[in-house]
């Protein structure tokens, strides 16, 4: 499925938009990484891409329909999110909370099917927790909570997976582990958006780079184009040149 956002302009109150008439589309097999300082208006863009907000004015379209005229359950059934705070006192264990993500498609931990039951052991395994999954999630360190958030929005199985910065918490074998994970959901027909402050490392694990400054979109495209000194400069307050290897190694003097 395609999600698009057309136009987009967002405000919280009347003194600011926080979104300035932003165009973004999201397409199946594509990583795509949204960039910018903080305040830009990225996790923003992101609630308002999955319905959580509604936009002043512009709307957002899931193949064709409208995300605003959809009800929850519905967008849920295609899109999954995993925000950028979870609560920690979850009176839940790590398997009930990955069971929830199984309501957008009907079922609750309380009406677990063989099926549910199969999806939520595979999600665990896939981000290397299933040996947590009987845990209290209060129990778990930051790094471990995070993954059991991102396998609960895999149990999903939407179509979209939107993450607002998911390497918060981990450190830097976990961290790739989950780009690794999202290259492999798009390979697998997903379209993934990851909200990204890293500049170094993840610029080499998206297919293509969305960049905001002060609400607005100042840049899209393959990464190499995307990341020079002239933008590190503007947005990022960054003094810095790049250059780019081949597929996997980058090169960067700060200074």
């Amino acid at each position: 499925m395609i999600l698009q956002a057309e136009h987009i302009t967002f405000a919280y109150d009347a003194a600011q938009n926080v979104i300035q008439d932003a165009c973004l589309e999201l397409q199946p097999g594509v990583v795509t990484g949204l960039f910018g300082p903080n305040g830009s208006g990225k996790s923003t863009l992101l609630r308002c891409l999955n319905g959580s907000l509604n936009p002043q004015s512009g709307r957002v379209f899931l193949d064709g329909q409208a995300v605003a005229a959809m009800d929850r359950r519905a967008v849920a059934r295609h899109i999954a999110v995993v925000p950028q705070d979870t609560p920690v006192d979850v009176p839940l264990t790590v398997h009930e909370v990955v069971m929830l993500g199984r309501y957008a498609q009907g079922s609750t931990w309380a009406q677990e099917t063989r099926e549910d039951a199969r999806i939520v052991s595979v999600c665990l395994e896939r981000l290397g927790i299933a040996d947590l999954a009987n845990r209290p999630f209060s129990h778990l360190s930051g790094g471990e909570r995070q993954r059991a958030v991102i396998a609960r929005a895999l149990a999903q199985q939407g179509s979209v997976l939107l993450l607002d910065e998911p390497n918060t918490h981990l450190d830097l074998a976990h961290q790739l582990e989950i780009y690794r994970l999202a290259k492999t959901l798009a390979e697998e027909g997903q379209s993934v958006l990851i909200i990204c402050h890293d500049l170094l490392v993840s610029p080499l694990m998206v297919d293509r780079a969305v960049v905001m400054d002060r609400g607005k979109i100042v840049a899209i495209g393959p990464v190499h184009e995307v990341f020079d000194a002239r933008l590190l400069a503007q947005v990022f307050a960054t003094k810095a040149s790049i250059s780019w290897g081949d597929a996997s190694t980058v090169r960067a003097q700060f200074g």
